[in-house]
Parts: structure tokens; C-alpha cells; sequence
């Protein structure tokens, strides 16, 4: 186990974990001068470890949250999404996205660009530009040299220079860059579209739910797989040219091909979307939080959510759940982003609310 959260005082968030190299950084959220449970000061630290050689961690940098008055109520979700380009470490966090170089000096990027919105849901960096998106609808592209960043869509905008402009809010549950095609990958879910037969009107048929990509020669999006509403909200890179896409509350999961954009139900009921074909997929286990982060090894899923980890027969749908990286619920006090990620060749790193661990495999496994 490379990471105890039991030995944090005051930890309040583990958030989504980067590879970098040898190097695996994790941001945390911590509250210092706590009393009568209202928190003086939080932190947000980066810690740092090499798991090649199992720890130990090092505080690598912090930043203290710029406005808060004792007693306020704690925020929720912080840290929402990481990313790593050129050199930086960005963090996206509900106060705005910080940038971390190689020293550990930390600068928030909001100081100086008057980006529409601080909260950042999602990040990703490509050809020196970073990508965000941002609470309330907005995409957009930032030079993080000069701070300078242009809106690629917005649901406030009222020119429709995109197709998300003008409309709903959008939520991006998922962003992928994707260099060798030039583009970025999005799971966006927009308004309700499920076959209702008991709505004489139907739904409307200008959403935007499904795989999207935004291509970085033409500046165009691009809608792969139209999804019916909520049938996932996940995204994880399985393996190399693939993402597997899945829900916490039901037990679909589908692959994405990023070489064919051809996109197949793993698991479910195949009924997620219109142009799919209704045939009977293996049913996972009915389990109460299914596996919202996924890694593809031969012949099974290995997955991961905040409770538990397990592995999944891709032929049948076998689940195999492993006991010691199990909490109950309710016995925590803080908020974790459950993932699971490949470092190495035979190597996963795991982490929920029992804290991150590094798994070693059998060479089969980890082909």
C-alpha cells in the first residue's frame, strides 16, 4: 500500500492521479486548524513518488486556498481533473485551474486570464495548448505560456459557431486527447433522449448526448456515437487506441476503437443508443457501486470504484472482487476519485477510499 489515509490529519480529498514517467503524482486536499468541525485553512498538495521504488511520498507542492473565513462550510469536490503537458503538472480545481513546473512552483492561471468560469471539470493538453472545460458549459483552449485562451463552445454563446452554442448547458464526463489523430476525444451528455412511450411528443432530437471529437486541423466537432441520456458517465483509457466507457449505477460498458471510431457494448443491455443493435450482452453481477474505472489486461477488465476492485472475464462477465482493497461504507470521512491506472508493463496502480496501492501481476496478465 503506498498510500495511507488514516496517516493524513485533516485530509479532506485524494483526487485523480497522474504518471508521469517513474513518477506518480496525487493531489490532496487537507484542513488545518480544525475545530469544533469548521475548518480555518485548507491545503492543496501534490505529493510525489516514485513507484518503481515504492515511496516514499514527498510533498512536492501546496497552495493555500486564497479566500476562506473560519467556519465556512467545507466545499465538496475540490480537485476535479489532472493533466500532464510540456513540462507542467494543471490541476483543475472548483477555484480554478494551477500549474505546477518541474520545481514545485505553483501559479494559478485564473490570476491573470478571465477565463468565463472557475470551476474546471475536465483537462487535457495537446501540441502546447492546454484544454479545459468548464462548469456551466464551456470549452476552452489556453496558451499556458501567455494565458491567452479562445472559447471553442459555449451554451451561453448566442452565435452558433459550435454545435453546443446557444442551447442547454452540456456536461463533458470524459476528455481524452488524442495526438496521433490530431484531436480530442469528449463524452458529453446534453438533455434526454431515451424512447419514451409514454410521451406523445417524444424528445427532442437536437441533442448532443455521445462521443464527440474536436479536431485540431480543422477547429471542427465532430459527434461519432450518438448515447441515450445517462446510460454512461465514466471515461478511462483501457489500452493503447481504446476507451472504455461505463456508469457507477448500471452495468454498461462500452469500447471505443480511436483507429476505426467504432464504438461495441463490453457489457450491459446493448439499449444505449439509437443506431445499436439490441443484442444481449453478458450482464455484470448486480452490485450496488459498479466499476467506473477500467483497465483492459488479457482477457479481463480490471476495475475500480470508491468501495472495492475487481476483475471481469471479458467471455462471460465473471466478476472477481478482492477483499483486502474493500471499506465499508460510511466509515470514511473524506472524498476520494477511485481510479486505476497502468504503470509499467505488469503494474496497476489502485486507489479508493482504503487508501493507493501498486499491484504487481503475473507477465500474462500484464500483456
Amino acid at each position: 500500500r503506498l498510500f495511507r489515509p488514516e496517516e493524513v490529519p485533516g485530509l479532506l480529498q485524494m483526487g485523480s492521479p497522474v504518471v508521469q514517467g517513474d513518477h506518480i503524482l496525487l493531489p490532496i486536499t487537507r484542513a488545518e486548524n480544525v475545530k469544533n468541525s469548521a475548518v480555518g485553512t485548507i491545503w492543496v498538495e501534490i505529493l510525489k513518488i516514485s513507484w518503481k521504488h515504492k515511496g516514499p511520498w514527498e510533498k512536492w507542492a501546496q497552495w493555500k486556498l486564497p479566500v476562506r473565513k473560519f467556519g465556512d462550510p467545507l466545499p465538496g469536490w475540490l480537485i476535479r481533473c489532472a493533466c500532464w503537458g510540456d513540462g507542467r503538472y494543471y490541476l483543475g480545481t472548483r477555484y480554478g485551474i494551477l500549474a505546477v513546473d518541474q520545481d514545485g512552483t505553483v501559479q494559478h492561471l485564473n490570476k491573470d486570464s478571465e477565463l468565463p468560469a472557475l470551476d474546471t471539470v475536465a483537462l487535457a493538453h495537446q501540441q502546447g495548448t492546454l484544454f479545459a472545460v468548464l462548469e456551466g458549459g464551456y470549452i476552452i483552449a489556453m496558451d499556458p505560456r501567455t494565458n491567452k485562451f479562445a472559447t471553442l463552445a459555449s451554451s451561453q454563446r448566442r452565435e452558433r459557431l459550435s454545435p453546443f452554442d446557444d442551447g442547454d448547458k452540456f456536461r463533458v464526463h470524459g476528455l481524452f486527447a488524442d495526438p496521433p489523430r490530431d484531436r480530442l476525444m469528449l463524452l458529453v451528455e446534453h438533455r434526454l433522449n431515451k424512447p419514451d412511450e409514454f410521451r406523445k411528443d417524444g424528445f427532442p432530437k437536437d441533442n448532443m448526448n455521445g462521443l464527440w471529437e474536436y479536431n485540431l486541423k480543422t477547429k471542427k466537432f465532430t459527434r461519432h456515437v450518438e448515447l441515450y441520456f445517462d446510460v454512461v458517465i465514466a471515461a478511462s483509457p483501457s489500452r493503447p487506441g481504446h476507451w472504455l466507457l461505463s456508469h457507477l449505477y448500471n452495468d454498461n460498458v462500452l469500447d471505443f476503437d480511436m483507429h476505426t471510431n467504432r464504438c461495441d457494448v463490453v457489457f450491459g443491455s446493448g439499449l444505449v443508443g439509437p443506431t445499436f443493435p439490441h443484442a444481449q450482452k453478458p450482464r455484470l453481477p448486480l452490485v450496488f457501486i459498479y466499476p467506473n474505472s477500467y483497465r483492459q489486461r488479457e482477457g479481463y477488465l480490471w476495475g475500480a470504484n470508491p468501495f472495492s476492485f475487481a476483475r471481469i472475464a471479458l467471455k462471460d462477465g465473471r466478476m472477481d472482487s478482492f477483499p483486502s482493497f474493500m471499506t465499508a461504507m460510511g466509515q470514511t470521512s473524506f472524498l476520494v476519485h477511485a481510479d486505476l491506472l497502468s504503470v509499467g508493463d505488469n503494474h496497476l496502480y489502485m486507489q479508493n477510499f482504503t487508501g493507493a496501492w501498486l499491484l504487481e501481476l503475473p507477465p500474462q496478465a500484464g500483456k
